[in-house]
């Protein structure tokens, strides 16, 4: 049996097309990504189990490797190689007919790994992560490169994190024999709300309540019935039902469910979605989502442990951002809300090393029903840009509530009823020279198969989806009161003259009752930097920008010092 998976594509193409979302180019795929399956460990019983893509689970081959295209199950058995070990890196001696190969991570590439082992028979591989490092956890996973011996390799191969891996290792040292499997559900991708959590007076109707069915049978299915029972915060239940006239032997298909108005209520909602066709427990997936008093999140209020790589050579700018539609009311933003997962690791006395920011976006401007962003955040119109200085001392994965104030300075934005706004987090690791990204804190992934929402790249670099988390970044509206609100830049905008302020060749920027070194850039309304200059003498507090060769239109200022930092509009204008 083949997986059809470009007609269920097409669908979501089409849900896109339907709310004026961006669309993306959609290649044929390779190897396990986007195969939607269930990793299970079989038997021994005690350690039986689902595992699923992602957090604390396993990582897929992009593009290199057989796909699961039907259920696949076998023993578990260990790769060994001519020198002894299960690293695999050389000519695998274990016969490993009929069975899924255990292999190591490290010593060579994953390709010439698979590769060894389907030589030796196996109908699978399945790499197991022991690494213990400052970026490895329980559930760290790795989407693997192919390198050399990939484009050899067409049997299916996962990267096992050590919280689903080790409970195999310690059964096979036991001298018990393990079962596996690669299951190929009948339901994958659910879908509910357009965001985990929606302030209630922003409840609108959920037009794409949707699920991916699979007909794993040989033969054509005839009056398919999908089911999304959504129960209630106050314990009633609302049925949604879609029937499908006949649906082709092997062929998956997205469907949506009719509209929903979900009541205005405070609390959790759980879709759970099912059909008529097949029972077992891997075929009824759940989706949930949140009323609150005022917070927008697409995170799902967990949270994950810090992970992601350290900055690549010459990637050290990384921006994140969160897709949220108001709605039916006119409302105002009030703050942004983020956590730090090792800010005491990453802080430098040194200024601008310590500067985050966080910007808000109007995602259509023109009030076309269409959302502005094609290519990248320069598409964007910027409501408000405000900074956060933090000093080493945040607690790990603590919410920072950072008040918003709109281009006039008031301490509030205004949001336009059904309308699209990104919330946005950004951080520049040129003047701390570590090395290493500051972590934002993260949700375990909450997928968004029909939205561009967490993560969307900036500049070179992003963080919002690194190890398959969600990045808290929210936006809180009216009437949220902060426990405690953090500071904000901490930097008075009386202390920063511009002049002349429109300037047509050269701005001149002066600094008043400073001392310290400071650092001043002149970045465009997108957030991109254009100038940057550094001072260290206390006594000369001016510094001369030069924008003659810079269009006409408004930038901003972001002044950096030992004491604090702020953002200052600046117009040019010829």
């Amino acid at each position: 049996m083949k997986k059809i998976k470009d007609s269920a594509f097409q669908l979501i193409l089409a849900a896109l097309a339907f709310l004026n979302l961006p669309s993306f180019s959609h290649a044929q795929s390779d190897g396990t990504q986007n195969d939607n399956f269930i990793f299970q460990i079989l038997a021994p019983a005690a350690l039986a189990g689902n595992y699923t893509e992602g957090e604390c689970g396993f990582g897929v081959t992009i593009n290199w490797g057989g796909e699961i295209t039907e259920d696949l199950s076998g023993p578990a058995a260990w790769a060994y190689g001519f020198t002894g070990d299960s690293l695999n890196c050389d000519s695998t001696v274990t016969d490993l007919t009929g069975k899924i190969a255990l292999v190591r991570r490290g010593g060579c590439e994953y390709g010439i790994k698979a590769y060894h082992a389907q030589q030796a028979g196996a109908i699978a591989v399945i790499f197991i992560n022991h690494f213990n490092s400052a970026l490895d956890n329980d559930c760290s996973v790795i989407n693997m490169s192919l390198g050399i011996g990939g484009p050899m390799v067409n049997i299916p191969v996962i990267f096992l994190s050590r919280l689903a891996g080790e409970p195999i290792v310690a059964a096979l040292a036991s001298g018990q024999p393990v079962e596996v499997a690669f299951v190929l559900p009948s339901l994958s991708r659910p879908l509910a709300a357009y965001h985990f959590a929606t302030p209630v007076q922003h409840v609108d109707t959920l037009r794409h309540i949707g699920v991916e069915f699979l007909n794993k049978a040989d033969i054509e299915l005839t009056n398919v019935v999908l089911k999304a029972d959504i129960t209630r915060p106050d314990g009633l239940t609302d049925a949604l039902e879609k029937t499908l006239p006949f649906v082709p032997a092997g062929l998956d298909t997205f469907i949506y469910f009719p509209g929903y108005l979900p009541p205005a209520i405070l609390g959790e909602f759980t879709v759970c979605f099912s059909n008529n066709h097949y029972a077992a427990s891997t075929d009824t997936v759940l989706r949930k989502f949140t009323h609150t008093p005022y917070t927008f999140a697409s995170d799902n209020f967990s949270t994950a442990p810090a992970s992601g790589p350290d900055f690549w050579e010459n990637m050290i700018y990384q921006q994140n951002a969160a897709l949220y539609f108001t709605g039916p009311t006119m409302d105002k933003a009030t703050h942004i809300t983020f956590g730090l997962a090792n800010a005491d690791s990453i802080f430098i006395p040194e200024p601008g090393a310590n500067t985050i920011g966080l910007v808000l976006y109007d995602a259509d401007a023109d009030s076309d029903s269409e959302i502005d962003l094609t290519d990248n955040f320069q598409d964007l119109n910027v409501l408000s840009l405000v900074t956060y200085e933090f000093d080493g001392a945040e607690p790990a994965n603590v919410e920072i509530h950072v008040p918003l104030v709109d281009l006039d300075n008031n301490p509030y934005v205004d949001l336009k009823p059904r309308h699209p706004y990104y919330a946005s987090l950004f951080y520049n690791g040129e003047a701390a020279a570590t090395g290493r990204p500051l972590h934002f804190s993260r949700s375990n992934w909450e997928e968004y198969v029909n939205f561009p929402t967490t993560p969307l790249q900036l500049g070179s670099f992003y963080s919002g989806g690194w190890a398959d988390g969600t990045v808290w970044q929210r936006l809180q509206v009216q009437g949220f009161s902060a426990v405690k609100t953090a500071r904000s830049g901490g930097l008075n905008l009386a202390q920063v003259e511009v002049s002349p302020n429109p300037a047509s060749e050269t701005f001149t920027v002066r600094l008043t009752n400073m001392d310290g070194s400071f650092r001043v850039s002149l970045h465009d309304w997108q957030g991109r930097l254009l100038q940057s200059i550094r001072q260290d003498d206390a006594e000369t507090n001016s510094m001369d920008f030069q924008v003659s060769q810079l269009p006409s239109g408004l930038y901003f200022l972001l002044v950096q010092t030992e004491k604090g930092s702020c953002l200052k509009k600046v117009e040019v204008c010829r």
